[in-house]
Formats: C-alpha cells, sequence, structure tokens
C-alpha cells in the first residue's frame, strides 16, 4: 500500500500539505496517474515550482527522482524495506533527499544550514506520516471486506489529513 500511495503522484496534494497539485508533462500522465522510471512533472512544494523526474524505481523497494529550478537541484530518495512484526509483513520508510545549487546555499546562510536541514526533515517526515495515515486506513477498509479477494481488491482513493493529525512545525 505504501507503493501505491508513494507513486500515485497526483494525489499526494490531498494529504501532503507542503504539495500543489501535479501536472505530469508526459503523454502517460494524460490517463496514468502513477509515477513510473523517467516520468516527468512539475508541482510547487514549499512554495517553488519544480520540475521532477524519475530516476530510479524498483517496485515495492524504492523510487528516487531529481527536481530542479534556477540556481536549487534537489534529490530524493525513498526506500522500502519490509520487516516482520507480530507475524505480519510490515514495512520501514526512509526518505533521502540532497539539495544543492546556489539557492540551497543562499537558504542555508539566511536561515542557517541546521534550520534548513531541520525544517526539509520535519516536512518529509510528515510526508511519511501521511503515507502511513493513508496505508493504515486503507489496510483497515480491507480488513473489514468479508468474502473478497483483498489481494486484488483496489485501494480507497486518499483521504486528507486531519488538522489535529498533522505534525505542528
Amino acid at each position: 500500500l505504501i507503493w501505491f500511495f508513494l507513486t500515485n503522484a497526483k494525489e499526494w496534494f490531498k494529504w501532503y500539505p507542503q504539495c500543489s497539485p501535479i501536472s505530469i508533462l508526459d503523454e502517460r500522465g494524460i490517463w496514468f496517474p502513477f509515477l513510473l522510471m523517467g516520468t516527468k512533472w512539475s508541482w510547487t512544494t514549499f512554495g517553488h515550482e519544480l520540475k521532477g523526474e524519475v530516476k530510479e524505481f524498483v517496485v515495492n523497494e524504492r523510487l528516487g527522482w531529481e527536481a530542479h529550478m534556477t540556481g536549487f537541484r534537489a534529490y530524493h530518495a525513498w526506500s522500502i524495506i519490509p520487516i516482520q512484526k507480530d507475524g505480519r509483513v510490515q514495512c520501514r520508510v526512509v526518505s533521502e533527499c540532497k539539495r544543492t545549487g546556489i539557492g540551497s546555499k543562499i537558504q542555508n546562510l539566511i536561515k542557517g544550514k541546521d534550520t534548513a536541514n531541520y525544517n526539509m526533515f520535519m516536512n518529509h517526515q510528515q510526508w511519511i506520516v501521511g503515507l502511513r495515515q493513508q496505508s493504515e486506513l486503507c489496510q483497515k477498509i480491507r480488513d473489514r471486506q468479508n468474502g473478497t479477494n483483498n489481494e486484488l481488491a483496489p485501494p480507497p482513493p486518499p483521504v486528507p489529513l486531519a488538522a489535529e493529525a498533522a505534525p505542528q512545525l
């Protein structure tokens, strides 16, 4: 389920507040909202319009993209690590981001590198919390279904985060 929500980029804005609706820039985006290897898109995050492109794509394991705007470049990678817990397969999600460019250096000077890194960490943590909430909600709905093949049942659409559930920054 984590992979479904992570790659369904057109829905991020519904549960991750640092994101605007995404425009997929290649022909697949007209009918297919999911990120794939090489998918290009534009979006606004943290108040800046960025262009992104998927550079790593290993189903249910790793997703990485490069995003850029004038004077700023970032690489954001997600790793999904399966773990066994209480007899169920669960996962650990790791988010890594590297920022470079003059825009990143100016931000570090203005805010201080530690503050800029902390803000990025907290916002990415919010993204992870949103992924978890969406996946847990979907799993609860699946667990309540009787007499259906839960492996084939599509997950429900994302539900926006409740204001009180979002971490305070």
